[in-house]
């Protein structure tokens, strides 16, 4: 029975040191797979076996060798530090991006610089004004004038379009999301039913720990592992899945844009995140890719009529049975809308530069083309009595072409007051007769659709009546002499302290304000870049910390294979002596 029990501890050797020389191999074959977790064998004795009770002791034997655990090894303290750092970066990086894309939009990054545009307007303005009469010049003037809108609408379109890939990148990881919460799910019920018994599930929890790292890229996320092995999910303080269930994301739109915001499918759609909450690091408001490219988009592809509270609001949306006529109510629709916009920009302001410069981008054209317009067809306040064509009288009263201070083209008809700079589908005046007998020019500001219509970027042309005949630039006087004195004018507009930028008090000019704006991406940018190298560095120190205990070491694992193989021999060594000793006794008996 001795003999017998010595070949259990023989026995006890080598199906623990084959077992461990299979966790090794399975080790090294999975040394180079992302998100393997290397498995560690912990020994433990047997049950040992009383032979014989004394006063002052207990004689026992021994029955060799078991292994106590194979262990997962992780640090659960690393993951939690390397998921919120990952989530970090991932955010600032979206926002990087978006300044970068600004940049490179605007010339600034490589390629022609918008400002260049606006210093060839302004040379060609120059040149008009030594030769105003001078055909040569105005078709000169004519041709950066288009080039110049042509640029400013290229850079304004380009910003715009970056919004829409960004709004289908946030479509895009919202699905992801929901797809990784069914895969958690998912393993979480494979797992329980492996370890409702005595085996474990490594290879399932390593993929489960893959799929949270990703998670923690795109959204800030808490989690608890329960004795079963099942993980839930928290995103953003909410619950998001176990072992049951997943709260999936779903995606609404901001009304009257095709920009989607995340919601919770089965909390009434409500948003995943307040956007009007500070974000920083100091309060955790700023993890997650998918917050950043919410921050980066925006609510709203802005005008720069955006920045300004319309004079009249309307908060509610407008019911047509509530207006006594359809234009009252198409005027009602147009304040609700005007004030959505302000509201819907102001509420994005601060944290997207993306909104923030398409916005001030917009005021810049919008200045330098008004400001223009408004030296070439000069208008003054004014109150007009005149005949309609229905045969009404009617009393206007705003803005009419200043005939005292207009300038007139050189063309045949000696036209009064043409604008450089048109929007689309809108005379600037309408001409009428008064009682009185004159001719006023009343200015418009309707479309022929019957809309609003304002000198915004998406909005603006060169006017075609220039373009079709440069004489109809307006730089001669009455008498039809040359007029130096315009071209002056419009030369000392490039000179003149006249726009603010954004919300700020003081006044520059149009090169001052685009430098404030190419300055305001560049500190945002330089602010992201710097958190995201912080981020970068930090997440990768805290990851190699995590390889470090996690990692397959080729090296160890070899030394372990040669320990275990060592270990397997002395075993079969054992037992040999053991056998033979035995058949020695059974011979000699």
């Amino acid at each position: 029975m001795s003999n017998m029990s010595a070949l259990y501890v023989g026995l006890s050797g080598l199906v623990n040191s084959s077992n461990a020389l299979n966790t090794t191999a399975n080790n090294l074959a999975n040394v180079n797979t992302k998100g393997y977790v290397r498995q560690q064998v912990f020994f433990q004795d047997t049950h040992y076996n009383t032979v014989n009770q004394f006063a002052t002791n207990t004689l026992q034997k021994g029955l060799g060798v078991s292994i106590q655990d194979v262990s997962h090894v992780r640090d659960i303290l690393l993951d939690e530090a390397y998921r919120k750092e990952n989530g970090r970066y991932g955010f600032y990086d979206k926002l990087t991006s978006a300044t970068d894309e600004i940049q490179t939009q605007l010339g600034e990054m490589n390629g022609l610089s918008y400002q260049k545009s606006i210093s060839d307007l302004l040379s060609a303005i120059n040149e008009v004004s030594k030769t105003p009469d001078d055909n040569t010049a105005r078709a000169a003037l004519v041709q950066s004038a288009v080039s110049f809108l042509d640029r400013s609408q290229s850079i304004y379109n380009g910003l715009v379009s970056y919004q829409e890939s960004l709004n289908t990148d946030i479509a895009k990881i919202t699905n992801r999301i929901n797809e990784i919460g069914e895969g958690i799910m998912e393993l979480n019920r494979r797992i329980a039913n492996i370890e409702v018994g005595v085996d474990t599930a490594m290879t399932l929890k390593d993929e489960r720990d893959l799929l949270l790292d990703e998670l923690s890229e795109y959204v800030k996320i808490d989690y608890q592992e329960d004795s079963r092995g099942i993980v839930m999910v928290m995103v953003e303080g909410n619950f998001f899945c176990d072992n049951l269930s997943v709260s999936k994301l779903g995606l609404d739109t901001i009304e009257g844009t095709d920009f989607y915001i995340p919601v919770w499918t089965t909390m009434q759609n409500k948003p995943v995140y307040n956007m009007q909450v500070t974000m920083s690091t100091e309060k955790n408001t700023d993890i997650g890719s998918l917050k950043g490219l919410l921050a980066a988009r925006g609510n709203i592809s802005p005008t720069y009529a955006n920045m300004t509270q319309p004079s009249v609001v309307v908060t509610d949306k407008p019911e047509r049975a509530d207006y006594a006529s359809d234009e009252d109510y198409e005027a009602a629709v147009e304040a609700y809308t005007a004030y959505r916009d302000y509201v819907s920009y102001k509420e994005c302001e601060d944290y997207s530069i993306m909104a923030r410069t398409i916005a001030n981008f917009d005021k810049l054209v919008n200045g330098i083309v008004e400001q223009i317009n408004d030296v070439l067809s000069p208008t003054k306040e004014a109150t007009v009595t005149y005949i309609d064509d229905n045969g009404n009288t009617v009393t206007y009263t705003g803005r009419i072409l200043d005939m005292d201070k207009t300038d007139y083209g050189k063309d045949s008809a000696k036209t009064p007051g043409s604008e450089l700079f048109s929007r689309k589908y809108t005379e600037r005046y309408l001409e009428v007769t008064g009682t009185d007998g004159n001719t006023y020019y009343l200015y418009n500001t309707e479309n022929t659709f019957g809309g609003n219509s304002i000198y915004t970027i998406t909005n603006l042309e060169v006017n075609p009546d220039v373009l079709q005949d440069f004489s109809v630039i307006p730089l001669n006087d009455a008498d039809g002499k040359v007029d130096y004195n315009k071209g002056k004018e419009l030369t000392a507009l490039f000179s003149k302290n006249q726009l603010t930028y954004g919300d700020g008090l003081e006044e520059m000019t149009f090169e001052e304000f685009y430098e404030s704006l190419i300055d305001d991406v560049g500190s945002q940018g330089k602010v992201y870049g710097s958190m995201v190298d912080n981020q970068q560095t930090l997440s990768n120190s805290i990851d190699d910390g995590r390889q470090q205990v996690m990692g397959v070491s080729s090296d160890e694992e070899l030394t372990n294979m040669i320990r275990y193989q060592q270990a397997y021999n002395a075993a079969s060594r054992y037992i040999n002596v053991i056998t033979t000793m035995m058949d020695t006794i059974i011979q000699m008996v």
